[in-house]
């Protein structure tokens, strides 16, 4: 008797696990970011008040879009979200096959009014990118609000662990904008 009532305990715990892990994943919401012209998209979640990306989405999305050739990996994701005013980026640099660093990013907006709603919608907006001549070591720069990318950086040299040094802001790595 006392194996039958450990058994039925037992497999009544593993179901309530079970609903409750199924329960809180309903209540993430995706959220798609859409890039209209380009009949494209990627996908970021709502859970409570927080927002988070799907990094592989948001990656591929960025190789489509830009369609870099000779890029041999890709490094640096990154995402930022600023809630006060529905605004945030995606961005990740491209490794050619010479070892030169392309930069590609896009802003994008929340459509509703506020992160609270549910319902959201994004679109993207501004595509970034940093052409590189002539720096071999471009990044982003970025507004501090972390809803924007504001330019490019670079800097010719690299150090023996072939890493950027000595970045600064008076080079601008030929920003490029585009809708």
């Amino acid at each position: 008797m006392n194996k039958k009532c450990f058994l039925y305990c037992l497999s009544v715990f593993l179901f309530a696990s079970i609903l409750s892990c199924n329960k809180s994943d309903s209540t993430q919401e995706v959220i798609n970011i859409l890039d209209e012209k380009r009949e494209l998209n990627f996908e970021i979640y709502k859970s409570e008040d927080d927002l988070t990306v799907n990094q592989s989405s948001a990656e591929n999305y960025l190789k489509k879009r830009f369609s870099l050739i000779n890029i041999i990996s890709y490094e640096d994701f990154k995402f930022s979200f600023n809630s006060e005013r529905n605004k945030g980026y995606v961005s990740i640099i491209g490794i050619d096959d010479t070892n030169q660093r392309w930069p590609i990013g896009v802003d994008f907006i929340l459509r509703n009014s506020s992160i609270e709603k549910s319902g959201l919608t994004g679109s993207t907006g501004t595509a970034h990118s940093c052409e590189g001549n002539p720096c071999a070591c471009c990044e982003f720069i970025y507004k501090s609000d972390g809803t924007t990318i504001k330019g490019c950086k670079c800097d010719t040299t690299r150090d023996d662990s072939d890493e950027c040094v000595n970045l600064t802001d008076t080079v601008r790595c030929n920003h490029k904008i585009s809708n």
